[in-house]
Protein backbone atom coordinates (compact mmCIF):
# COMPACT_ATOMS: atom_id res chain seq x y z
CA UNK A 1 0.00 0.00 0.00
CA UNK A 2 1.43 3.36 -0.76
CA UNK A 3 0.22 6.73 -0.07
CA UNK A 4 -0.76 7.25 -3.44
CA UNK A 5 -3.16 4.18 -3.44
CA UNK A 6 -4.39 5.37 -0.07
CA UNK A 7 -5.13 8.76 -1.54
CA UNK A 8 -6.73 7.50 -4.68
CA UNK A 9 -9.22 5.10 -2.26
CA UNK A 10 -10.09 8.31 -0.43
CA UNK A 11 -10.52 10.61 -3.31
CA UNK A 12 -13.20 7.41 -4.96
CA UNK A 13 -10.50 6.09 -7.15
CA UNK A 14 -11.26 2.35 -7.83
CA UNK A 15 -8.95 -0.33 -9.54
CA UNK A 16 -10.27 0.51 -13.27
CA UNK A 17 -9.43 3.86 -13.00
CA UNK A 18 -6.46 4.64 -15.63
CA UNK A 19 -3.45 7.00 -15.37
CA UNK A 20 -1.50 8.05 -18.18
CA UNK A 21 1.50 5.98 -17.67
CA UNK A 22 -0.25 2.84 -17.16
CA UNK A 23 -2.14 3.56 -20.81
CA UNK A 24 1.28 3.84 -21.88
CA UNK A 25 2.96 1.17 -20.71
CA UNK A 26 0.27 -1.57 -21.77
CA UNK A 27 0.95 0.11 -25.50
CA UNK A 28 4.87 -0.05 -24.47
CA UNK A 29 4.41 -3.55 -23.49
CA UNK A 30 2.45 -4.76 -26.85
CA UNK A 31 5.08 -2.94 -28.87
CA UNK A 32 7.51 -5.00 -26.62
CA UNK A 33 6.27 -7.83 -27.97
CA UNK A 34 6.34 -7.08 -31.33
CA UNK A 35 10.94 -6.13 -31.54
CA UNK A 36 12.22 -8.71 -33.75
CA UNK A 37 9.45 -8.79 -36.04
CA UNK A 38 8.60 -5.87 -37.20
CA UNK A 39 9.95 -3.45 -34.62
CA UNK A 40 13.04 -2.81 -33.48
CA UNK A 41 15.47 -2.90 -30.42
CA UNK A 42 16.12 1.16 -30.45
CA UNK A 43 12.80 2.29 -31.57
CA UNK A 44 11.80 0.53 -28.29
CA UNK A 45 14.56 2.63 -26.20
CA UNK A 46 13.16 5.19 -27.34
CA UNK A 47 9.61 4.56 -26.04
CA UNK A 48 10.90 4.12 -22.68
CA UNK A 49 13.20 7.12 -23.16
CA UNK A 50 10.05 8.83 -23.75
CA UNK A 51 8.43 7.27 -20.99
CA UNK A 52 11.12 8.59 -18.42
CA UNK A 53 10.24 12.12 -20.03
CA UNK A 54 6.69 12.13 -19.10
CA UNK A 55 7.58 10.91 -15.55
CA UNK A 56 10.52 13.63 -15.03
CA UNK A 57 7.69 16.21 -15.98
CA UNK A 58 5.14 14.85 -13.53
CA UNK A 59 8.10 14.86 -10.94
CA UNK A 60 9.04 18.76 -11.76
CA UNK A 61 5.97 20.51 -12.56
CA UNK A 62 3.44 18.33 -10.46
CA UNK A 63 5.20 16.50 -7.36
CA UNK A 64 3.57 13.60 -8.88
CA UNK A 65 4.53 10.15 -10.20
CA UNK A 66 1.23 9.79 -12.65
CA UNK A 67 -1.47 11.46 -13.66
CA UNK A 68 -5.38 10.52 -14.29
CA UNK A 69 -5.55 10.43 -17.69
CA UNK A 70 -9.25 11.85 -17.34
CA UNK A 71 -7.22 15.24 -16.10
CA UNK A 72 -5.62 15.49 -18.94
CA UNK A 73 -6.20 18.77 -20.54
CA UNK A 74 -5.05 20.96 -23.35
CA UNK A 75 -2.92 23.38 -20.67
CA UNK A 76 -1.30 20.05 -19.69
CA UNK A 77 -0.17 19.50 -23.28
CA UNK A 78 1.10 22.72 -23.53
CA UNK A 79 3.02 23.08 -20.55
CA UNK A 80 4.61 19.31 -21.46
CA UNK A 81 5.52 20.87 -24.83
CA UNK A 82 7.25 24.23 -22.91
CA UNK A 83 8.84 21.65 -20.42
CA UNK A 84 10.58 19.57 -23.76
CA UNK A 85 11.48 22.98 -25.79
CA UNK A 86 12.39 25.63 -22.63
CA UNK A 87 12.87 23.37 -19.64
CA UNK A 88 14.77 20.47 -21.37
CA UNK A 89 16.37 22.22 -23.80
CA UNK A 90 15.62 19.02 -26.37
CA UNK A 91 16.23 20.14 -30.29
CA UNK A 92 13.17 19.94 -32.15
CA UNK A 93 13.11 16.79 -33.62
CA UNK A 94 13.50 15.21 -30.14
CA UNK A 95 10.74 16.92 -28.73
CA UNK A 96 8.12 16.51 -31.59
CA UNK A 97 8.82 12.97 -31.29
CA UNK A 98 7.91 12.85 -27.57
CA UNK A 99 5.03 14.99 -28.14
CA UNK A 100 3.97 12.67 -30.92
CA UNK A 101 4.01 9.30 -28.42
CA UNK A 102 1.89 11.32 -26.11
CA UNK A 103 -0.55 11.92 -29.12
CA UNK A 104 -0.14 8.37 -29.86
CA UNK A 105 -0.86 7.44 -26.18
CA UNK A 106 -3.92 9.81 -25.80
CA UNK A 107 -5.52 8.44 -29.10
CA UNK A 108 -5.35 4.96 -27.61
CA UNK A 109 -6.96 6.27 -24.51
CA UNK A 110 -9.69 7.87 -26.43
CA UNK A 111 -10.13 4.45 -28.40
CA UNK A 112 -10.54 2.64 -25.38
CA UNK A 113 -13.08 5.07 -23.91
CA UNK A 114 -10.66 6.08 -20.99
CA UNK A 115 -11.16 9.75 -22.12
CA UNK A 116 -14.21 11.20 -24.03
CA UNK A 117 -12.57 14.32 -25.63
CA UNK A 118 -8.61 13.72 -26.98
CA UNK A 119 -6.89 16.98 -25.82
CA UNK A 120 -4.65 17.32 -28.63
CA UNK A 121 -7.95 18.15 -30.23
CA UNK A 122 -6.78 21.89 -30.33
CA UNK A 123 -3.15 21.77 -29.78
CA UNK A 124 -0.97 22.85 -32.42
CA UNK A 125 2.71 23.80 -32.58
CA UNK A 126 5.32 25.41 -35.01
CA UNK A 127 8.75 23.05 -35.38
CA UNK A 128 11.56 24.97 -34.80
CA UNK A 129 14.71 23.34 -36.13
CA UNK A 130 17.99 24.09 -36.09
CA UNK A 131 20.91 25.21 -38.61
CA UNK A 132 23.19 22.18 -39.06
CA UNK A 133 25.47 24.13 -41.15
Amino acid sequence: MTAEKVKNRYLGFREEYRTLLSVADELYESYRKRVGKDRTEGSYEQLLINRKRIKSFFHDKYNLSDIPIKEIEPQFIQDYYSYLMEGRKLAGSTWLAAITKLKQIMLIAQRRGFVRVNPFAGFRFKAKTRDRG
